[in-house]
């Protein structure tokens, strides 16, 4: 079992990116990304749960998807299971492609913690990472 946690914090073209995803992965059966996020968030530190920012948690588990997609030739066949433990961000500073990404670097960190992750960009509103060579 590995926990890992990613933090995007950019400037493009004069607007800020922020978010911070925390996942937790391990072997399990089939392929599963599951929302754990706790019941009472501290939304003074900017953590967040389905209630309060829904489509937050879906980016983050489709930026696990991602993740997952990405790295699968880091980890050995089998079942996996991605659990997103913490997803923080601001009203002003953060979209759900900013948890997206966020969430994709983090499961790839858990994926494999020795990894260079890819490089990324921001196009059209949309982040878009280089697949690896």
């Amino acid at each position: 079992m590995v926990t890992q946690e990613y933090q995007l914090l950019r400037v493009v073209n004069g607007f800020t990116h922020f978010a911070c995803v925390s996942v937790r992965f391990r072997l399990g059966l089939g392929m599963h990304v599951v929302p754990v996020l706790p019941e009472h968030p501290d939304t003074g530190a900017g953590e967040i749960n389905a209630s309060l920012e829904p489509e937050w948690v879906a980016a983050a588990i489709q930026g696990c998807r991602d993740g997952l997609a990405l790295g699968q030739a880091a980890v050995e066949d089998g079942g996996k299971l991605v659990e997103v433990l913490r997803v923080v961000g601001t009203p002003l500073d953060t979209c759900p492609a900013d948890v997206r990404l966020t969430a994709c670097m983090a499961t790839l960190l858990a994926l494999d913690p020795e990894r260079t992750l890819p490089q990324y960009a921001l196009q059209f509103g949309e982040w878009f990472v280089e697949a690896f060579a």
